[in-house]
């Protein structure tokens, strides 16, 4: 566990060197495969545990949280209700002056590049 350990912090350690020396631009446009990341290291053994690791979090994926977390009807599909988390407002005109509030407080967080968006709630 040690070396494996050991290993990470030295790929770390490398790699933000390398990020640091990129210029803004290289930074942002930077991707990343899974098989990059299972390449870093030059060990078969923890190239085995990333692999596991990166598969249990593709089972993960965006696709079915969504299957979990809606419902479908023949017309549309709907986010369930999982209170305390998740829930429909019951009262649409008080909840709608929330919500307005909520986004507009959000937009002034954004950069000013990712704020030319009107987002819209009705």
């Amino acid at each position: 566990g040690h070396d494996i350990t050991m290993e990470f912090v030295s790929s770390y350690q490398n790699k933000v060197k390398e990020y640091s020396e990129m210029n803004f631009l290289e930074l942002w446009y930077t991707k990343f495969t899974l098989e990059d990341i299972r390449k870093l290291s030059p060990r078969k053994k923890l190239q085995d545990a990333v692999t596991k690791v990166l598969q249990r979090a593709g089972n993960l994926s965006h696709e079915r949280v969504l299957q979990k977390i809606t419902q479908s009807s023949i017309a549309l599909r709907e986010i369930t209700d999982q209170p305390p988390l998740i829930y429909h407002p019951f009262d649409m005109k008080e909840s709608r002056e929330l919500i307005d509030h909520f986004i507009e407080n959000y937009k002034s967080t954004l950069q000013p590049d990712r704020n030319c968006c009107s987002i819209n709630t009705r």
